[in-house]
């Protein structure tokens, strides 16, 4: 049954890539709406689908929300299904056009923390990398080295044939000497 319902978002919702991923999220599950950034630091999404699909929506912003932000509650408000809702969308400015010097420095604050943590990460995705880096340069020296092995066996399988080979041939000999005798 398809429904509406405005759903708002507490925490640390803004600035931090939250309004894309619903879009991302309302575009797979095929729900139409839009979110938006409010004042008060919260996100409106209003979204129209099937039930099933919002409330998984709802899940997915619960339990997989993006690496910067934090959601504190997700309520919905249900309505009656209208109709008039478009292909999802972000509305709202990313940053204050007007306002104070204080809230543009909060901005900036708060993109700061953002690159500490971002700095963080990759550090520690650095020292994974040289770890398997590490590692991998191991296992290519271990086939390096039973390939060396394999190359030896074949030239013993070689060697084999050729001994083989040679005594096929002399016993060829032998029969022939015995047949003209």
């Amino acid at each position: 049954m398809k429904t509406r319902a405005i759903i708002t978002l507490k925490g640390e919702v803004q600035k931090v890539g939250f309004r894309s991923s619903i879009v991302g999220q309302m575009k797979s599950l095929k729900l139409k709406g839009y979110a938006e950034n409010l004042p008060d630091g919260m996100v409106k999404v209003l979204c129209e689908g099937e039930k099933e699909k919002i409330e998984e929506l709802i899940n997915k912003i619960n339990e997989t929300p993006p690496h910067f932000a934090r959601v504190d509650s997700a309520e919905p408000e249900w309505q009656e299904y209208v109709g008039d809702l478009k292909e999802p969308e972000r509305r709202g400015a990313d940053v204050p056009v007007e306002g104070t010097q204080e809230k543009m420095l909060k901005v900036m604050q708060s993109f700061d923390r953002k690159a500490e943590t971002v700095v963080v990460t990759l550090g520690s995705m650095n020292k994974r990398l040289e770890s398997i880096d590490e590692k991998q340069d191991k296992m290519l020296d271990k086939q390096d080295k039973m390939l060396d092995k394999q190359d030896q066996m074949l030239d013993k399988q070689d060697r084999t044939i050729e001994v083989l080979g040679e005594k096929i041939d002399n016993v060829g000999a032998k029969v022939d000497e015995v047949g003209k005798k």
